[in-house]
């Protein structure tokens, strides 16, 4: 193919793209990119050299005074895998004598830079499958990558884990809200198997739950700040987790809230630790707990949860509410007894979150803002199914909730800090 030569102060890039020869555009990019190829490799290659040198105190056949080391040769590397260079195949690393030379730029026994690392983590937060970040690595970066390689790089993610979990919280919180997210284990700890669910022993061995604790700020920002993977939703679980959060420093206000779905579990653990604080029962969880009471009769249960949700949605006080709630009771209390005792029974625990200024009603109303979080983790984790064991599970939640903060917070995941 003949020399183009192409004038652009006369003409635009646009024009003169369109004029181009066919095969041209057809192997402009193949070129570009097995150009950029070479250019890495001799880039890297560049680099080792000057730090060999620098080791060395001179550079080859150099007669200097300050010389330490002498070369020797080179060795060669089949494959690194970079961060946005993807594979660098068949480079030499220089080789020192009189000296124990250990490069900065390449780790021992490193086949992936750490930024490669980071980025498998960020794409298993979206792609939560094996495969299919084989996939998207292949497109990316023309390399492929084992299921071993993936799993290794998880792992690493399990000391950062235990890092985050034993950070001191220094923040000041106006709202607790708890709640527990079902999930299936393929292997479950044989702890798990003795421990009973609502006092007898569980049916389903694949079983688990995680219980998860968000923190309000008074600024209204939203953070997960603890997590469990436990058994069920036992009073000792949720004792457990959060007095763990409090030997870290967790701090509530003194007229702080603490919203929940309304478990024995749940309330008999938090009247033990915070005993002088508020207690709010989900309005959601309020109004769907109808269905332990009408149980058969599907219009009836309908037309009750309607008349609770009338309640709480268009209630503007507590006062109001009280008024609107025994109204309620009297109209139920002969058609159906038992909603009626139900409603009478509860719907004071739900009125709490009118204490607080009416911006904020929303947000202490319910426990929605960490279930949409873990309808957040269902999609995600879709893919996986089942589990293979707590560790597995812990290491993708904590991954979520990581991102889940980033987008509350604003706080980097330690992948971002690089």
């Amino acid at each position: 193919m003949r020399p183009i030569e192409l004038d652009f102060k006369q003409v635009s890039v646009a024009e003169k793209y369109r004029v181009l020869p066919q095969d041209f555009k057809d192997c402009f990019w193949t070129d570009a990119e097995q150009k950029l190829k070479e250019f890495k490799k001799g880039f890297l290659e560049s680099c080792l050299e000057a730090e060999a040198n620098e080791v060395a105190g001179a550079s080859w056949h150099e007669r200097t005074k300050d010389r330490v080391a002498y070369r020797n040769g080179y060795r060669p590397r089949k494959n690194l895998k970079v961060h946005g260079f993807g594979d660098i195949n068949n480079f030499r690393i220089p080789r020192l004598k009189g000296v124990v030379y250990e490069s900065k730029i390449l780790v021992k026994y490193q086949r992936r830079s750490i930024k490669f690392d980071y980025d498998i983590l960020k794409m298993y937060v979206t792609q939560p499958s094996t495969r299919g970040i084989k996939r998207i690595v292949k497109q990316l970066f023309g390399s492929s990558v084992s299921h071993t390689t993936i799993s290794t790089v998880l792992q690493k993610t399990q000391e950062k884990l235990n890092e985050w979990r034993n950070k001191k919280l220094t923040k000041v919180y106006e709202a607790l809200v708890l709640d527990g997210l079902y999930i299936r284990l393929r292997t479950i700890p044989t702890t798990f198997k003795k421990m009973p669910i609502n006092g007898r022993k569980a049916n389903r061995d694949s079983q688990a739950v995680i219980l998860a604790v968000m923190g309000i700020t008074e600024q209204g920002t939203k953070e997960i700040i603890g997590f469990k993977i436990c058994r069920s939703e036992s009073e000792s679980d949720w004792f457990g987790l959060l007095n763990d959060l409090l030997e870290r420093g967790l701090k509530l206000k003194q007229d702080g809230i603490i919203i929940s779905d309304g478990m024995k579990s749940i309330a008999s653990a938090v009247d033990s630790l915070f005993t002088y604080h508020k207690k709010q029962l989900c309005a959601f969880h309020f109004i769907h707990g109808v269905s332990e009471c009408i149980k058969n009769d599907i219009k009836t249960r309908k037309e009750a949860q309607q008349d609770i949700s009338m309640v709480c949605n268009s209630s503007t006080n507590a006062k109001t509410a009280e008024k609107m709630f025994n109204n309620l009771i009297n109209v139920w209390k002969h058609r159906h007894p038992r909603f009626a005792k139900y409603v009478r029974t509860n719907f004071p625990a739900t009125l709490t979150y009118f204490s607080f200024p009416a911006e904020k009603h929303e947000a202490y109303r319910t426990s929605n803002y960490l279930e949409r979080t873990f309808k957040e983790f269902n999609r995600k984790t879709y893919d996986v199914g089942v589990f293979p064991n707590v560790y597995s599970a812990e290491r993708i939640v904590f991954l979520l909730i990581l991102e889940r903060n980033l987008a509350t917070t604003g706080e980097n995941p330690f992948y971002e800090a690089i």
